[in-house]
């Protein structure tokens, strides 16, 4: 009973510093994923809002402000032949962002905020041998919540 216990015990603590020891990572991801989504490449900022723009077969151009955006960040494990080649972290990065508003161009004039609960996975990044990028094998996806032909908007573009 007594390895027994001390074997659950031991497994336990590694499990709980395999999820906390990649907090270190955090701040670095978060970075890579604001700098490949907020840009004028998905996301715009203009005075510290956040823009998209995108085409709609329907609709035309629809510009929509969103709240901040946040990323989740999953660390996938890390075997030892991983760490002998040089890898540090491997991550999935999902998107999110709580609530959005839409320009009616009909009226000429922004909508009510309104909720939005979207996650969505985005890509990945591995670090490996200092340098982190995305994930081999991973494509780059434009976040659904924008979808197909979305993009960043540069302040000159936002409707008043």
């Amino acid at each position: 009973m007594k390895y027994f216990i001390a074997i659950l015990l031991f497994l336990l603590s590694s499990f709980a510093y395999s999820q906390n020891s990649n907090s270190k990572y955090d701040n670095e991801v978060n970075q890579l994923a604001n700098k490949m989504y907020v840009s004028t490449k998905y996301v715009g900022i203009c005075q510290g809002r956040y823009f998209y723009s995108k085409n709609s077969p329907t609709w035309g151009e629809i510009f929509a402000e969103i709240t901040k955006p946040e990323f989740r960040l999953e660390y996938l494990p890390v075997q030892e032949h991983d760490r002998l080649n040089g890898v540090e972290f491997r991550v999935n990065v999902y998107f999110d962002y709580k609530s959005e508003r839409r320009y009616d161009q009909k009226t000429n004039s922004w909508g009510d905020w309104g909720p939005f609960s979207g996650e969505v996975r985005t890509t990945g990044f591995e670090k490996k041998k200092g340098i982190a990028t995305p994930m081999s094998g991973m494509p780059v996806v434009t976040p659904e919540i924008i979808g197909r032909g979305g993009r960043g908007v540069v302040c000159s573009e936002i409707p008043k």
